[in-house]
């Protein structure tokens, strides 16, 4: 479970920033769970439990900050409770 946390408070802003999709033309984030598909927008992200934290990385100079929703509420939102996630993101900047 504590790898899981971590993931979470890591993963989450980063996903939440850098996934997008072609899917609808104001969605940032497609999750999809089986059948289910959940397009979010920038909005509805924003309005869902946020978490921060700082760090350093190789690409930056100094401590950077970074925040968004938490993969838990993220995983709430679409109601996915068990199983075996995989995360994809595309990189804006590389377009």
């Amino acid at each position: 479970m504590k790898h899981f946390r971590f993931a979470s408070l890591f993963l989450a802003p980063l996903f939440a920033a850098a996934v997008t999709t072609a899917a609808s033309a104001d969605a940032v984030l497609t999750v999809t769970n089986g059948e289910k598909v959940l397009e979010m927008n920038a909005a509805t992200l924003n309005a869902l439990p946020q978490v921060s934290f700082e760090t350093s990385t190789i690409w930056t100079d100094g401590t950077i900050s970074f925040s968004g929703p938490s993969l838990r509420s993220l995983m709430d939102q679409a109601g996915i409770s068990d199983g075996q996630l995989t995360l994809t993101a595309i990189d804006a900047d590389c377009n």
